[in-house]
């Protein structure tokens, strides 16, 4: 009997998990790939409902999506066994992110839901209450020991500053989307980026303002921190880098666009798009 075909689906995020390269999309497809990024399979996966995220919590991987569904698995190649996590109960929104902070692990997603979860990321029991936005949000990072930062729709931050216990809701200079959260390697900016090209960094976490933006006005939908650079990705195959030091500045940013052999200097960049 031959094989199924690979079903054709969006694929919404991908993670180095150190052996491989894992992505997740929708239909609750995961795809496992050797560390060049030219060799692809089909993992087995329990769930039909989209992935949004995928991230490596400590020894495991861990995807979350819609209707509240997270997986994990233990096999760093992304081809073992993927197993339901318990999430805390009533929770059926999408979730958009999922990772680690300080000494917990996180899922972030519609309706402000902001799920707290073990260290290991084998459940996520406890919906974290008061938090001051019904936005969708889209990411969050550790920003510094303890600190948070989550962005999403309307222009929303959020920050922590007991490891996701509690959330302040802070100024934005802008109404438009954000999508991604980036923070550099020593905690010394963080750059936020969305819908319309919209660009900001931060210093501090707290104070956040607008950087030089996309000439192309393209949204942008990932962020990342790789090699002493900010990379960013968007709309049109744009990506653009900048060093720290430069966030700010007008010409800090330089913008190309994706080529077809340019994937090997880019493969870290790799959340393109939720």
């Amino acid at each position: 009997v031959a094989a199924s075909p690979a079903p054709v689906v969006a694929l919404r995020d991908a993670v180095d998990a150190g052996q491989a390269f894992v992505a997740v999309g929708d239909g609750g497809v995961i795809y496992a790939g050797n560390l060049a990024g030219s060799a692809w399979s089909l993992a087995t996966s329990p769930t039909q409902n989209a992935l949004h995220a995928v991230s490596r919590i400590g020894s495991s991987l861990v995807a979350a999506g819609a209707d509240g569904t997270i997986l994990q698995t233990f096999n760093l190649s992304g081809n073992g066994t993927w197993q339901p996590v318990s999430v805390a109960s009533g929770v059926n929104v999408t979730l958009y992110d999922v990772g680690p902070s300080s000494s917990h692990s996180y899922a972030v997603g519609e309706q402000g839901t902001i799920l707290q979860g073990s260290l290991l990321g084998n459940s996520f029991p406890a919906a974290i209450a008061d938090v001051p936005t019904t936005a969708t949000l889209y990411d969050f990072a550790l920003f510094r020991q303890n600190t948070l930062i989550a962005v999403g729709g309307s222009g929303t931050i959020l920050r922590s500053t007991d490891d996701g216990l509690s959330w302040d809701l802070l100024a934005s200079p802008t109404s438009n989307d954000l999508r991604a959260v980036a923070v550099s390697g020593d905690g010394s900016y963080a750059v936020a980026c969305g819908e319309g090209g919209v660009l900001l960094w931060s210093n501090d976490g707290i104070a956040w303002q607008f950087s030089g933006a996309s000439p192309l006005r393209a949204d942008l939908n990932g962020a990342t921190f790789e090699n002493g650079y900010f990379v960013i990705v968007g709309a049109g195959m744009l990506v653009a880098r900048a060093q720290p030091a430069s966030v700010g500045q007008a010409g800090g940013w330089e913008y190309t666009a994706v080529k077809p052999l340019s994937w090997g200097a880019l493969k870290r960049a790799f959340q393109t798009g939720r």
